[in-house]
């Protein structure tokens, strides 16, 4: 009798520690967990990278590039985005790498590595995650409200050689294999513009050049939002 009651206490002191263990695990993780969440809110909410902005309407100067794979600067005022863009030599590169080159769960926002870096294509495409609480390309969802892209349809892209202007003209939800918008270069103009005019409605102006921003959805999975505007060249070239 005594060495069962032996064993039940042993049992009993084992089940408690493992629960102790438990919790000290469970604390531990969810400290990690939130270090990691302000971690990746702060690397894309840095703010030093401002310090490279060019002025409205002016061209990346040399002295104000990042580094030698950053290709511009996007900006639409009012919605968050305020980018330093990069291309790599494939659409990996940037994907966990900050415009630093160092490692980075929100990563940067990038030109497709197809896209002509002075945006001379008739069609080009960049890429940002789609991060919690509207950071980096996470503040695309905004634009599914008319409203809101209406009263934020304009907004600029300066690289080496000038300055653009952007004016966003539609909003849609597409496959993410869809070649149309993800392999710039695979498909005639004439294919992504009738493609870009099925899924959202909006027959886009052929004698202008378009440039798609493209993120996830909110639901994961494998479609993606875009959010496509005309690219027009400022009278001043650089």
């Amino acid at each position: 009798m005594k060495t069962l009651e032996k064993a039940a206490e042993f049992l009993n002191s084992a089940l408690d520690a493992a629960a102790m263990i438990a919790c000290v695990f469970t604390m531990l993780l969810g400290i990690y967990c939130f270090a990691d969440d302000a971690r990746v809110y702060r690397s894309t909410q840095d703010k030093g990278l401002l310090q490279y902005k060019p002025q409205l309407k002016e061209a990346v100067s040399e002295e104000k590039r990042i580094s030698s794979d950053q290709i511009g600067w996007i900006c639409v005022p009012g919605t968050g985005i305020d980018f330093p863009v990069l291309q790599g030599r494939d659409n990996s590169e940037y994907l966990n790498r900050n415009p630093y080159g160092e490692f980075s769960y929100s990563g940067s926002v990038f030109l497709d590595y197809r896209s002509s870096p002075d945006l001379s294509d008739s069609y080009s495409v960049i890429y940002g995650h789609h991060m919690s609480g509207g950071r980096m390309f996470g503040c695309l969802d905004a634009f599914r409200d008319p409203g809101f892209s209406k009263e934020h349809s304009s907004g600029s892209f300066s690289t080496k050689e000038k300055s653009f202007d952007l004016e966003v003209f539609a909003v849609f939800e597409c496959l993410a294999t869809a070649p149309e918008i993800f392999r710039p270069g695979g498909c005639s103009i004439g294919e992504v513009r009738g493609f870009i005019a099925e899924k959202s409605g909006v027959l886009p102006d052929p004698l202008r050049p378009v440039l798609a921003l493209t993120t996830c959805t909110p639901q994961g999975g494998d479609k993606r939002l875009v959010v496509a505007a005309y690219i027009t060249a400022t009278e001043v070239d650089y």
